[in-house]
């Protein structure tokens, strides 16, 4: 897949020396390593899918993960805008606050109220999210060379690979970027097409990480906690 992300890196990757350079799966070995050592993390997520009809979603989350005391505590917003009569027009948009301890979660809509939501599980160890390690193939992993990315130091990782998406198996690319100074993932952009029905689509996700190993609070709304 020839796909390279917008604004990636501050400055290129710069070629390496395969004799001493880590290649590109001991790096994301050492990010996953790292980020369970410091146990918890900041993140800004945005989610773009674009398709042949006009569609456009967004989904943007801002928020504190700490896998070591299992809570989660997100900001998420949602934007659907399709064209119509030659025009976009938005259909629909939404923000709520999530927060998640342990297995036991709740959000809160734009309606102000607190609503109990199941399922949550916030694993005890868990890196972030490494989009490509969690795919059902990965084809090649690649150590582009040392960059830098909101002005630090970084490795730049391709990964190219296939994942299940429902009936279908879809290509994706992403780049890892992992500190040079402290092993950790600062960032992760991500790209697959797949098809959804007889529209075509194509998602791309960007997650920055940041804040490694602070404190993370949050609590949930007494109706809401276990008996």
């Amino acid at each position: 897949m020839a796909w390279l992300p917008a604004a990636l890196c501050d400055r290129g990757a710069v070629p390496l020396d395969a004799a001493t350079a880590p290649s590109g799966s001991i790096l994301l070995q050492r990010a996953t390593a790292a980020t369970l050592a410091r146990g918890s993390f900041h993140e800004v997520y945005r989610s773009e899918q674009r398709d042949s009809a006009g569609g456009i979603d967004v989904t943007r989350e801002v928020g504190d993960v700490s896998f070591r005391h299992r809570i989660l505590r997100l900001t998420v917003s949602e934007q659907l805008s399709e064209m119509r009569h030659g025009r976009r027009q938005m259909v629909f948009s939404a923000t709520q606050q999530v927060v998640a301890v342990g297995d036991h979660g709740a959000r809160m809509p734009q309606s102000g109220f607190w609503v109990c939501a199941g399922g949550f599980r916030v694993a005890a160890q868990a890196p972030p999210a490494l989009i490509a390690l969690r795919s059902d193939q990965i084809g090649a992993v690649l150590n582009l060379g040392a960059a830098t990315a909101g002005g630090q130091p970084v490795w730049q990782v391709r990964v190219t690979g296939t994942r299940q998406a429902g009936t279908q198996r879809e290509p994706y690319v992403a780049f890892e970027l992992v500190s040079r100074r402290d092993g950790t993932l600062r960032r992760e952009v991500f790209h697959s097409r797949f098809q959804r029905g007889r529209v075509r689509v194509d998602q791309s996700t960007t997650i920055d990480y940041s804040a490694y190993g602070e404190a993370v609070h949050a609590g949930l709304p007494a109706h809401c906690q276990e008996p």
